[in-house]
């Protein structure tokens, strides 16, 4: 690859850690429009932590139907789906107790956090923006189409964000 890629190290871990959560999330995509009679939806799954990107955390909780591709997550995002199964009841199975959910619910999450920490991960303007209501979660990402290769979800600019306002 020396004549052909000269992306350095880092960039080629890059792409070997994003085909490859990739390749995990078509086998993923696979199985559950296969199973689609058992599945409620697909839940987008972020590891909530430090770490974790304001695009990730925008999109963590929302629902998809089952089958469906992705999540269409940034190069290097740790995302992935979760299935959701149906209901006991749903399946046609009556008197059993459903589990309680066992996921992080991400408005909980946040609320956790300090408005330090909460800047620290979605930048101060994002962060006011949202505690002040102006802008929903939703409101921080865009699907973007990427030529050869998937499409990805973007981070909106702040100056956008704050363009929505008005």
């Amino acid at each position: 690859t020396q004549g052909r890629f000269e992306g350095g190290l880092s960039r080629a871990m890059a792409i070997a850690r994003t085909e490859t959560l990739d390749a995990y999330r078509a086998a993923s995509t696979a199985a559950s429009a296969a199973n689609t009679e058992v599945l409620a939806g697909r839940r987008w799954t972020a590891a909530l932590g430090s770490r974790t990107c304001p695009i990730c955390i925008s999109k963590h909780g929302r629902i998809y139907p089952p089958g469906t591709d992705g999540p269409y997550d940034h190069v290097n995002g740790r995302c992935c789906f979760t299935d959701i199964t149906k209901s006991w009841s749903e399946l046609g199975i009556d008197g059993i107790d459903e589990p309680a959910p066992i996921w992080t619910d991400r408005d909980a999450w946040w609320d956790t956090l300090t408005p330090s920490a909460q800047a620290s991960l979605v930048g101060k303007g994002r962060a006011e923006l949202l505690a002040s209501g102006r802008v929903r979660w939703e409101s921080l990402t865009e699907l973007q189409q990427n030529v050869g290769w998937r499409p990805t979800f973007r981070l909106k600019p702040l100056q956008e964000l704050v363009a929505l306002e008005d």
